[in-house]
């Protein structure tokens, strides 16, 4: 008889799939007809279990703390009288008297595995599951149940007219993992639901009430974390020591919110699946499917039917909504968009993000179909620069249950900048293996971290010491210093969950004196969220990739369901050996995982606990697959991160071969210089610089805007476009205008209209930080004018004193979003068609002028307004914050 508890309902949310919801509720004869009665996720991922054995581990390790701080008798358990085997230490048998405790006139502090059968009456729909489909709600074990004296502030589940009990209960799960999650919130909530049902039907809700505030115990790198945090509360005199350090402790979870998706789950979701052939239950293949044992099963059939998830980054609502419109399948996708049918015309109506993402949607499409490579050429990023001197490869692998890093990687690519042409590069490279974990104690992540912080320091210097040997030989040579033949430094990454464990290991480490000594460079570089960020200029010039996106935004490769390291290098322009094949990346059986860039955790565990599941593929005689060796194990790991830094190295070079002009991103000379502090109070400089690198944030977010096409401009709100010039239609508006503003004398008002589908726009009345441009123009708002015209700056010069222009020295330095800066008086979307009132600068108004003469704007061509971001606050608040304490630095001379 099927079973629903807490793993499928959570497993469900996690995968966001109702067909691994009906193959898990599927009754036997079903199972066999489909083929899944013997899939398990432990035969596909040999020594997965040992996660789960670190799990139930540390399940038991925070049990003990509990009854440690608390006291044997206060807390309700039963403990096994032998040690496991495999865990060395006794486990907990599930307390099944749950009833008996409760009924006690003095209840204990808590309740280990304390046992309840999940009542039908949880929901009217589970109650028609049990009796129509033979469904069995199985039993419910939480870890803990904290009972705590009523009222401790937290809502109860339940009606206000159910009064106030003695004793409130809070549903605690633990849970061996970094960060708590959408499947830890709901089983949490779920098991919430289920024991108010519980209670209520075994008279108990007068004496007891649930607190809507579940808990989450999550991972921890030091096992003595919340005995060392009681103490200290109980060397500080404070009166709740237990439950302040449960309360720093523990991560609530937000009821208001799981409690709505956990309901809705029972009353719209599971009968109708119930009623549903399994096959015909809806699924989608994505990234999020990497745990599910009927991945594979899935992928088959993706395949066969050319499925809609074949297409990377098209997400299950917006396949459900290409289906609703007759798409089934990627090749009737390709060919409604290559003929911009009317239905595709309607679904980009009804659906902004595929319409924002045309481009690449069509390109990724495209590619499948043809298996050829798809280059966007017209879009352009600043998320990366087309070269650097020195390119800084790095790669981390680790362990999501306890966020410890077992693997990680760095190679550099250094073109000297003395070298002669043709010279070939210096390539260096660094494997670091975290080997040994006592007891989930990061002390060996971090001497592998020291290592690589020191690595990659010592890339650094060099090109700073190569940067000030040029700097001081251009001064010996009373030369002018500049930019020009100083090297640069970029570092490359292929997935932000890299980036996000490498700012978690720094947070980790960098208060040992042995890490925060030789951290500071890395912390300009790639500050954990907590620090903040006090290179300015470093920050501005954007020091990492995260390649994946790059790729995500310029190309559509032919490959299926997601864009993974190793089928993006052997699919994007892959090398071609001296005999004519081609080289392909990969890694051994058991060390890369499907969909999936992080070599597997299992790995990890069977080099920390000297346990190995994995075995080789080859049979050997009479002796079947013979397992590997520790040894073994470690020159896999050390192998597979060299491969991949060696793909992300060729994804990185052919992008900035074959993408050369859409990459945007310029490089200034490194500098690992000491930073100049500004001369204000610790707090104001904080402030002042947090607001730099607000202004800054905005300023890179408005580039990226800038960068995209038109049509995804106007798919995503940011502006509007098909302007044409109307210069005599809307005098009368025009002149109403001027006679209510009279600021408006004299200044040069322009009038539109404009596309119907640019109507949503976030512009409006107003707004002063807009710029006009043609749509044509190939040019970024953010470049200086004369780019658009390829003149120099001396040329630039010189035309602007041959047309008179006044203070030409200080406006050859203007951009084209300050030559053509507007304001917009008037914005009138309900009526046809719309139209636009503008008035032009009055700072720029000369510039705007000389721009329309030289033929740089073209107002009978169709127009593009766009927002702009300008920088009023950071340099006031720094100026403010000088005059009320702190005075301005020196200036050099």
């Amino acid at each position: 008889m099927p079973r629903l508890g807490k793993q499928t309902l959570a497993q469900t949310f996690k995968f966001d799939c109702d067909r691994f919801l009906r193959f898990q509720l599927a009754n036997n004869e079903e199972k066999v007809e489909l083929g899944i009665e013997d899939i398990a996720l432990g035969k596909i991922r040999p020594g997965v279990q040992l996660m789960q054995e670190a799990g139930n581990k540390w399940e038991i390790d925070k049990y003990e703390d509990l009854i440690s701080v608390y006291g044997e008798d206060k807390i309700g358990f039963v403990r096994d009288d032998e040690e496991d085997e495999r865990l060395g230490v006794k486990k907990f048998k599930v307390v099944r008297n749950l009833i008996e405790i409760l009924s006690r006139e003095m209840p204990p502090s808590a309740i280990i595995e304390g046992e309840f059968q999940i009542p039908n009456s949880v929901s009217h729909e589970l109650n028609e599951a049990c009796e129509r489909f033979g469904i069995e709600p199985s039993k419910a074990i939480p870890d803990i149940l904290w009972i705590r004296p009523f009222d401790t502030g937290s809502p109860l589940i339940g009606e206000p007219n159910d009064g106030s009990p003695e004793y409130e209960i809070h549903v605690i799960d633990v849970k061996l993992a970094a960060e708590a999650s959408l499947k830890h919130f709901t089983e949490v909530t779920f098991y919430a639901l289920s024991l108010d049902r519980f209670l209520r039907e075994n008279n108990l809700i007068s004496k007891y009430r649930v607190s809507a505030k579940g808990l989450v115990w999550p991972g921890s790198h030091d096992a003595n974390e919340f005995r060392n945090l009681v103490n200290r509360f109980v060397a500080e005199n404070n009166p709740s020591p237990i439950d302040d350090a449960l309360a720093d402790t523990l991560i609530a979870v937000p009821y208001e919110v799981y409690e709505v998706h956990v309901k809705r789950f029972f009353k719209n979701k599971l009968i109708p699946i119930l009623e549903t052939d399994p096959l015909d239950a809806n699924w989608h293949v994505s990234s999020k499917c990497q745990l599910c044992q009927y991945l594979n099963y899935c992928m088959e059939m993706a395949a066969d039917q050319k499925h809609l998830s074949r297409i990377p980054w098209l997400n299950q609502s917006q396949a459900t909504l290409l289906r609703n419109e007759g798409i089934n399948n990627t090749e009737k996708l390709t060919e409604e968009i290559n003929r911009d049918s009317e239905v595709w015309q309607k679904i980009k109506s009804n659906n902004y993000q595929l319409k924002a993402d045309e481009l690449g949607l069509k390109a990724r499409a495209l590619a499948l179909e043809e298996t050829d490579i798809k280059i966007i050429s017209d879009r352009k990023t600043l998320l990366m620069p087309h070269f650097v001197n020195m390119s800084v490869y790095l790669t981390i692998h680790f362990d999501p249950g306890s966020g410890i890093t077992f693997a990680m990687g760095a190679k550099c690519v250094y073109f000297k900048p003395d070298r002669q042409q043709g010279e070939p590069p210096e390539i260096r490279e660094q494997i670091f293996i975290v080997d040994r974990v006592e007891q989930l104690s990061p002390d060996t992540e971090r001497n592998r971290l020291i290592e690589l912080i020191d690595l990659v320091n010592d890339w650094f210097i060099e090109v700073h010491n190569d940067n000030e040997a040029i700097r001081a030989q251009r001064q010996s040579n009373s030369e002018r210093d500049r930019a020009f033949g100083k090297a640069s430094t970029h570092v490359f990454f292929w997935s932000s969950i890299e980036v996000k464990q490498l700012k978690r290991m720094v947070e980790r480490h960098m208060s040992h004196p042995d890490v925060v000594s030789r951290v500071e460079l890395l912390l300009r570089l790639f500050p954990p969220d907590s620090v903040l960020p006090i290179d300015v200029e470093t920050y501005k010039s954007q020091p990492g990739t995260i390649v994946k996106g790059v790729v995500k935004q310029l190309l559509g490769l032919p490959i299926t369901h997601d864009y993974t390291l190793f089928e993006t290098a052997n699919n994007f322009f892959p090398y071609i050996k001296e005999d004519g094949t081609t080289f392909r990346y990969f890694n051994k059986y058991g060390f890369w995982t499907k969909l999936n860039d992080q070599i597997p955790f299992e790995r990890a565990y069977e080099v920390w606990k000297d346990d190995v599941f994995l075995r080789h593929r080859e049979i050997t005689p009479g002796r079947g697959r013979r397992k590997y060796t520790r040894t073994e194990i470690l020159q896999g790991l050390d192998q597979s991160v060299k491969t991949y830094l060696n793909a992300l190295q060729r994804v990185v070079m052919n992008i900035g071969t074959n993408c050369r002009d859409q990459l945007k991103l310029k490089k200034p000379p490194f500098s690992a210089a000491p930073l100049r502090q500004m001369n204000l109070p610790e707090q104001s400089r904080k402030l002042a610089t947090f607001s730099k690198l607000n202004a800054i944030t905005q300023e890179i977010e408005d580039l990226h805007k800038s960068a995209l096409p038109i049509d995804e401009k106007e798919a995503r709100f940011l502006s509007i476009r098909g302007m044409n010039h109307k210069p005599n239609q809307y005098q009368t508006i025009i002149s109403q205008l001027r006679k209510t503003k009279p600021e408006l004398v004299g200044s040069e008002i322009l009038a539109f209209e404009f596309s119907e589908d640019s109507k949503d726009a976030k512009l409006k009345e107003g707004d002063f930080l807009c710029c006009i441009s043609n749509e044509t123009m190939e040019d970024s708002i953010n470049n200086y004018w004369y780019s658009a015209m390829g003149l120099g700056f001396s040329e630039a010069l010189a035309l602007l004193n041959q047309e008179g222009i006044s203070n030409p020295n200080r406006k050859v330095r203007t951009k084209l979003s300050g030559m053509f800066q507007v304001e917009i008086l008037r914005l009138v979307t309900n009526i046809r068609p719309p139209y636009i009132i503008l008035k032009v600068s009055n700072f720029n108004s000369e510039m705007f002028a000389f721009g329309l003469d030289q033929g740089i704007l073209d107002l009978q061509s169709p127009i593009v307004l766009d927002y702009v971001y300008k920088d009023f606050e950071s340099q006031e608040i720094e100026r403010v914050l000088r005059l009320i304490g702190g005075r301005a630095p020196r200036r050099r001379r």
